[in-house]
């Protein structure tokens, strides 16, 4: 079921099924700036990752010496979240786990999923709460996929994305075979930004997938970015759309390829499993520890410039 929320600026939506954003639609410009959901490229919008971001290997983790299957990205997307509040400007939806999740995630959660707006900003608010006396393992994370062009008579390469300040910095070595059937994250860096700020979008930057940067806040050596935010620009209009993760330590970037005409911007507690990764899931050093009782919470925001 679809959900609305509206201002002088912004038409968004939500769909329960889940808490997926479905449209971010600016009044002032008469522009839908969400990509929306061609299944021939990506027939998602804007999924909710939880409680895993990215690939486990074999699809399958283990835990305390008992092995439980896993889909790119866990269980969240699918499952159909209870709205529990609504306003003018606020939406908030709620998962908690279930006789089906804990078959395959054997731990009690609450996940909230809120949206704001104000003015012409978006924000994404992740709330997970440990409603039981175990430590809990978790990531969690977003996908918003933004239209790229946005514009008639605009091209994906006539946009770039724009840093805060300029970086130099490298990416998570992600491997892909020519068919991308088989996409793995591999120990290590490989270069991607030379004191630079702005990055310019063509489709061969994708050819390994995504382009995972992790922030200096992050839990690693050299290389990241300094940057809490990135805009999507086009170097023919005035404008863009800017998304700012202040306080998460990983951001990727990722399309389907030529012609898909969208770029994800991805702000993320958690990244997938390196290729030669095989311990427990308490051993996995990107997984969010949760005390008993405990709560937890991350955001984001979207602002059409």
């Amino acid at each position: 079921m679809l959900h609305t929320l509206e201002n002088d600026f912004l038409h968004v939506k939500v769909e329960s099924k889940g808490a997926e954003l479905r449209s971010m639609f600016c009044k002032g410009e008469g522009l839908e700036y969400l990509w929306q959901r061609d299944p021939a490229y990506w027939a998602d919008s804007a999924p909710v990752l939880f409680p895993f971001v990215g690939r486990l290997n074999n699809e399958e983790y283990r835990l305390d010496g008992k092995t439980y299957p896993m889909g790119i990205h866990g269980f969240a997307a699918q499952k159909e979240f209870e709205l529990t509040f609504q306003s003018e400007d606020q939406l908030v939806f709620r998962l908690a786990d279930s006789p089906e999740t804990l078959a395959v995630y054997p731990f009690p959660f609450v996940l909230f999923v809120t949206f704001t707006i104000d003015k012409n900003v978006l924000k994404t608010e992740y709330i997970v709460e440990n409603p039981s006396e175990m430590t809990m393992y978790f990531q969690v994370g977003g996908h918003p996929g933004f239209r790229c062009p946005v514009r008639e008579g605009e091209t994906f390469e006539d946009y770039c994305l724009e840093f805060d300040v300029d970086e130099t910095a490298s990416i998570l070595n992600v491997t892909a075979d020519e068919k991308k059937s088989k996409v793995e994250l591999q120990r290590g860096l490989a270069p991607m930004l030379n004191n630079q700020k702005t990055l310019d979008l063509n489709y061969e930057l994708f050819t390994c997938d995504t382009l995972v940067f992790y922030h200096a806040n992050a839990k690693q050596g050299g290389g990241h970015l300094r940057s809490d935010s990135v805009t999507l620009r086009s170097k023919k209009s005035d404008g863009g759309l800017r998304v700012n993760w202040a306080g998460i330590p990983y951001c990727a970037f990722w399309t389907r390829g030529p012609g898909a005409g969208y770029v994800c911007i991805e702000p993320w507690h958690g990244i997938a499993d390196y290729a030669d990764f095989n311990g427990d899931l308490t051993e996995k050093p990107t997984m969010e520890t949760l005390q008993g009782k405990g709560r937890f919470a991350c955001s984001f925001t979207t602002e059409i410039l």
